[in-house]
């Protein structure tokens, strides 16, 4: 009897194993080959730079949309936000808020977290594609306010219109500015718009299906707010400050896009600013938002690579007959 019993034990775990197997094999689906059109820049003088920016820049950015389940007083909550992310190289990497990485949750007036389950892009409208690709995590920092994230699948691109020869990655991708932001100058913001309105009460991504992209104008109002203003962020031994801009900007658009009237990247759109009078009244300002800058950006991205010991390339350019 000992010995049927020990014998069923063996059995059993013997399934119960191969059952977990079975059902991690499941989740890790192995990843695809992605092959997209060649994208033409049909832009010319005659365009407004709004217009220059907005069609090379634009296909850059795209839509974050990510999944918790987060435990609150209440028991645990399944939530689903969206924000924007910038493609930051051919390989494929985004980066985008830290709030992408780890979910906030308002219930019974106190403040949840839980970090990021499943995470997804929707490529911008110039691929024609509302797909929703696997993201895995790389990186994340609180601090920095900053998140990597990675396409799971391996994207390829063509050539030309022929569709003869393809290359491996992205065609187009965000280049750093070479240069400081300055006062003053004018700026493009490109994130989703209004995604988590359009989609409200959506508790798994694959239920999110209002997604548009959003362009905005404004200028640089502040280059180097300083700690008078807003208090830096602490990074890696080192003190940043925000970049102040005019550009309207929604919870949706975090980790969006800023770029000077070149179409380079001048910083990622970070917050919108609050206030409060003297009468106790709270709201935000409606063309007042903080950006990180590209210093931030580089150290954040150089850190991570360090961190993870897998190299993430990015590209620093300068506006021509300019020099750095």
């Amino acid at each position: 009897m000992k010995k049927r019993l020990a014998a069923l034990l063996a059995v059993a775990t013997l399934f119960l194993f191969a059952g977990c197997s079975f059902s991690f094999y499941q989740r890790q689906a192995e990843s695809k080959d992605i092959y997209k059109d060649y994208l033409a820049m049909e832009t010319d003088a005659s365009d407004s730079y709004t217009e220059r920016v907005a069609e090379r820049g634009g296909a850059a950015v795209v839509t974050v949309i990510v999944n918790s389940v987060v435990r609150t007083n209440r028991g645990s909550e399944s939530t689903t936000q969206i924000f924007s992310g910038v493609i930051i190289n051919a390989e494929g990497y985004v980066l985008t808020t830290s709030h992408a990485a780890v979910l906030e949750v308002t219930s019974g007036g106190s403040l949840y977290t839980g970090r990021v389950l499943t995470a997804y892009a929707v490529l911008p409208e110039i691929y024609g594609d509302k797909s929703r690709y696997k993201l895995t995590l790389v990186d994340y920092n609180t601090d920095a306010g900053l998140a990597l994230f990675r396409f799971y699948d391996r994207f390829h691109y063509y050539t030309d219109t022929s569709r003869g020869e393809s290359k491996d990655g992205f065609q187009l991708f965000a280049q750093f500015s070479g240069k400081n932001a300055e006062t003053g100058e004018r700026c493009i913001g490109i994130g989703n718009s209004l995604g988590n309105a359009l989609n409200e009460g959506v508790s798994v991504p694959e239920r999110v299906n209002e997604i548009e992209q959003t362009v905005m104008s404004g200028v640089i109002s502040d280059a180097d707010a300083g700690s008078e203003a807003f208090a830096p962020v602490s990074f890696g031994g080192k003190e940043y400050n925000y970049i102040l801009t005019t550009v309207p900007v929604n919870i949706d658009m975090y980790g969006g896009a800023l770029f000077d009237e070149n179409g380079y990247l001048i910083g990622l759109l970070a917050m919108k600013i609050g206030y409060e009078s003297s009468s106790g009244e709270t709201g935000y300002f409606k063309r007042v938002a903080a950006a990180c800058p590209v210093s931030l950006l580089t150290a954040y991205i150089d850190g991570a690579a360090s961190a993870t010991e897998t190299p993430v390339p990015y590209v620093i350019a300068m506006p021509a007959g300019e020099a750095a």
